[in-house]
């Protein structure tokens, strides 16, 4: 297991618990509200509906936006609505999802109960997330890493850089947060387990 605080690709997925929500070090104001099962889905008018804005300084106009697009992981817009590739950020998406009248995008799987910006691109942004097992049955160990953001357990991983595919951001990631090198690492057919284009699993 390792210790390492999520950098240099901006500030990761959600993270901490309902109890314990933290983005970049910085505890929000207010927790989000639980959001009920029957009011989850976009289509379901919910008036009331009031969701906590999550925007960490990093990506809030002014200031913390600019640094973050100078660093080179953040793009500049504040209006997804005014992308002139905004058409091809939906048609290109693994999932598809929405978008409101703002034209900001909509969580695919409905409401949960936060809003405002969490990541460096409008619309999806992809992430890898490797799992690395080792030992055989009941001695099998997961290989995790230790944030230092908000000091949970978690999987490596982190966004895909533009122009990268998927699997060597894996390796990258995996190198980059834990020392697990896989450069040059090609699996046996006899170890897929999966044919998805995106990744699969092998023995190592």
């Amino acid at each position: 297991m390792s210790d390492v605080r999520r950098s240099g690709t901006g500030p990761d997925r959600e993270a901490g618990t309902p109890h314990h929500l933290v983005l970049q070090g910085v505890p929000l104001a207010g927790l989000p509200p639980v959001v009920p099962e029957h009011l989850r889905s976009w289509s379901v008018s919910w008036s009331a509906y009031a969701p906590v804005d999550i925007t960490p300084p990093e990506l809030r106009p002014g200031a913390g936006l600019d640094t973050s697009v100078a660093d080179g992981w953040a793009e500049p817009a504040t209006d997804p609505a005014a992308l002139p590739d905004l058409a091809d950020r939906h048609a290109a998406a693994l999932i598809a999802f929405q978008a409101d009248a703002q034209g900001r995008p909509l969580h695919p799987g409905g409401r949960t109960g936060k809003t405002g910006r969490n990541l460096g691109k409008w619309g999806e942004n992809r992430a890898v997330d490797p799992i690395v097992i080792a030992g055989t049955g009941r001695y099998q160990r997961v290989l995790l890493i230790r944030r230092s953001d908000c000091g949970a357990w978690a999987l490596p991983g982190g966004m895909v850089e533009p122009g990268e595919s998927a699997p060597a951001a894996l390796v990258r990631e995996l190198a980059e947060e834990t020392g697990v090198d896989l450069n040059g690492f090609v699996p046996r057919a006899a170890d897929l387990a999966s044919p998805h284009p995106c990744g699969a699993h092998c023995r190592v």
